[in-house]
């Protein structure tokens, strides 16, 4: 009997240590926006500064299904995205200055390769979860559009 209760809360602090060396600092609340486009709707945390871009949706358990993270960067350049410590399947759409979809990638969780852009005219990374663009009929060539501003301005906030 003293056995097994030993054991069991042996095995109990083995949960509770693992629960907290899991956990993480909280995410900073980053900005908000609202993107229209296929037949969808998503609520984007906007990363326009490097530590936000760096943090991305890692160390997330789940990220509800119209919920992403727009990546806004100052200039149009080659991209690449890669899923360390990021532990949910995500697709990650490229798009140039006016929001148009470039390219779109799915990413595996906790992967350390590289997915690169092809086009050098990449300014905004959209994540999303794994399928969400299939699902919502964007390809390629799908013009997003942003609720109550414009992609220059949010251009601005990578300055």
């Amino acid at each position: 009997m003293l056995r097994s209760s030993v054991l069991i809360v042996l095995l109990g602090f083995g949960v509770l240590l693992t629960g907290c060396l899991r956990q993480t600092a909280p995410t900073p609340a980053l900005p908000e926006g609202e993107l229209t486009l296929g037949t969808g709707r998503l609520k984007v945390e906007i990363a326009a500064d490097d530590p936000s871009r760096t943090l991305g949706l890692m160390h997330r358990e789940s990220l509800p299904e119209e919920r992403g993270m727009l990546f806004v960067f100052e200039t149009p350049r080659s991209m690449g995205f890669w899923m360390k410590d990021t532990l949910v399947p995500l697709s990650i759409a490229y798009l140039d200055s006016e929001g148009r979809v470039l390219e779109i990638y799915n990413m595996e969780p906790r992967s350390l390769q590289n997915v690169p852009s092809q086009s050098d005219q990449v300014v905004f990374a959209l994540e999303v979860n794994r399928g969400w663009f299939a699902r919502n009929a964007v390809s390629v060539g799908t013009q997003v559009r942003v609720t109550g501003a414009d992609w220059e301005s949010l251009r601005r906030k990578a300055r």
